[in-house]
């Protein structure tokens, strides 16, 4: 299992200690899916109400011998917006990931190790990155390697995989029928993403 991230960033030019303002801005190109397997067979769930900010949220991204700082900027996922197959999964899902107290999932995107500068509109294979999630009140870090990072004017895209286990995060995998469907542990997050960032 594994999550595939596929972000679509705008950014001005990136120099160091440059300050931007960060607009979460979701389209028709944007998705976020959880995939899973149980004893039975795999699952899925969809985000199917995308939040969208309106507001710009100040971001320092710095690029300095060869690191791009992304200083943690958040994307905060409603859980309630997951649907899956049938009302009863979608259920399951939410009550395991503790929608009731936890209402969200937050990334958090730190740096990432550019072998060529953001501005010279290369495209860059397996690229280290360090992000973190925020799942059920626990936050996790993460060392991935994005498989492309591809910069065209001044939209960057992003390709990575990460594997990611429930028990992580102290949650239990959610069972149906009285325990005789049981979830597997692993599971595996697909994103289109889209940040919208201006200078402010």
């Amino acid at each position: 299992m594994y999550v595939a991230f596929v972000f679509f960033t705008l950014f001005g030019a990136f120099v160091q200690a440059q300050e931007n303002a960060v607009t979460i801005c979701f389209d028709e190109k944007c998705s976020i899916k959880v995939d899973g397997e149980s004893n039975v067979s795999p699952f899925s769930c969809q985000m199917v109400a995308l939040p969208i900010s309106d507001q710009p949220i100040p971001v320092k991204s710095t690029y300095n011998n060869g690191k791009l700082y992304m200083n943690n900027v958040k994307v905060k996922l409603p859980v309630s917006s997951f649907k899956c197959a049938n009302q009863a999964m979608t259920s399951d899902f939410q009550k395991a990931l503790k929608e009731k107290d936890f209402p969200f999932v937050t990334l958090y995107f730190s740096h990432l190790l550019l072998p060529f500068s953001p501005n010279t509109n290369k495209s860059q294979k397996n690229v280290p990155a360090q992000i973190s999630f925020s799942i059920a009140g626990v936050q996790r870090k993460y060392d991935v390697v994005f498989e492309m990072v591809e910069f065209e004017n001044e939209i960057m895209k992003i390709t990575g995989l990460i594997n990611l286990k429930m028990s992580d995060f102290k949650i239990e995998p959610p069972q149906a029928l009285f325990g005789m469907i049981k979830a597997k542990d692993a599971i595996g997050i697909q994103f289109v993403l889209q940040f919208c960032m201006n200078k402010s």
